[in-house]
């Protein structure tokens, strides 16, 4: 059956995105080890000035403040990863229009295009199984009636020697009518056990 392409493209979108989102994780990641090993710089550097006696010297400062702005990267990075995770893209498909799309264009096409040739076919052999039915029924009747015009021709002598056409065993009347049993398999999508051992030679 046809795919509904809209919703392969709003999957590639959601894919597209998260792997953006990944990215942006990413850096965030990369900024967070850069801010642990300028901290530590900064602390060693802290450490050997006020060791030396030299106290905060203008390197520990400029440290300090690397350590400062990398901080203020680092919340501007996540910020942005969470404003991107949540604001729709432009052109970004939507959940009105997978349900407008598949409502007013997929549904319809399937319809015309595989549903209702399925259907008519479904009309014929129902027709075919009603004219059969109907045929056999009559079948039945005039048989009936010829085997009891010969009996009260021949007598009651021959009534029991005569042989008839009807159906003698459950199995033989499944074969050829429709059962609740092959309405429940069809239902499932499963062939009827009272067909599966039908030769094709049968149908011709």
């Amino acid at each position: 059956m046809k795919r509904f392409e809209l919703a392969d493209k709003q999957l590639e979108q959601r894919e597209s995105k998260h792997q953006v989102v990944m990215e942006m994780a990413d850096r965030e990641q990369k900024a967070q080890e850069e801010i642990v090993a300028l901290k530590l710089q900064y602390e060693q550097a802290m450490v050997a000035s006020v060791s030396a006696g030299k106290g905060v010297t203008a390197e520990v400062d400029a440290l300090g403040v690397k350590v400062e702005e990398a901080e203020k990267a680092l919340k501007r990075r996540q910020q942005e990863r969470q404003v991107y995770s949540l604001i729709s893209q432009p052109g970004a498909i939507t959940a009105d229009d997978i349900a407008r799309e598949w409502n007013e264009v997929f549904v319809p096409e399937i319809r015309k295009e595989l549903l209702e040739p399925v259907l008519k076919e479904m009309l014929r052999a129902k027709k075919a199984v009603i004219d059969a039915s109907i045929a056999y029924r009559k079948l039945m009747k005039e048989f009936e009636a010829e085997r009891y015009r010969v009996i009260s021709i021949a007598g009651d002598a021959v009534q029991y020697k005569l042989n008839d056409i009807a159906f003698q065993r459950t199995d033989e009347r499944e074969k050829y009518f429709v059962t609740r049993y092959d309405e429940t398999a069809l239902r499932h999508g499963e062939i009827p056990s009272s067909f599966q051992n039908v030769r094709d030679e049968e149908l011709q």
